[in-house]
């Protein structure tokens, strides 16, 4: 087979072109490092939030956000039922001033009318 040959001002399209790739991914590699160390300490933040006996069983990542997810629905959850319990417990309030005041209202009509037995 005979030998081609590449003409110069392709061959030095080529290596500038491959250069510029391995800068490329020289640069991507050295600005992702950063974000990987922002991301896993964001992790380890949010499986210290969570407590000890869900964080344990949390090894990967993934783990990790979907126990944080389960927890927060979790909360939020618990956080509803706390606004009703709350609620409730308001009326509950009214209702023994309400008494009370019931109470006191008899017990001024006893002393003033005290009835003989």
């Amino acid at each position: 087979m005979p030998e081609t040959k590449i003409p110069l001002f392709l061959r030095k399209k080529a290596d500038s072109v491959l250069r510029n790739e391995s800068k490329d991914k020289t640069e991507k590699a050295s600005s992702s490092a950063p974000n990987r160390s922002c991301f896993a300490d964001k992790i380890q933040e949010l499986r210290n939030l969570l407590p000890d006996n869900i964080s344990d069983s949390c090894g990967m990542n993934s783990a990790v956000l979907q126990a944080t997810i389960a927890y927060i629905k979790l909360l939020k959850r618990k956080d509803s039922n706390v606004n009703r319990l709350a609620k409730k417990l308001e009326m509950c309030n009214l209702e023994v001033r309400k008494l009370m005041r019931r109470l006191e209202t008899l017990e001024n009509l006893y002393s003033a009318n005290p009835i003989n037995n």
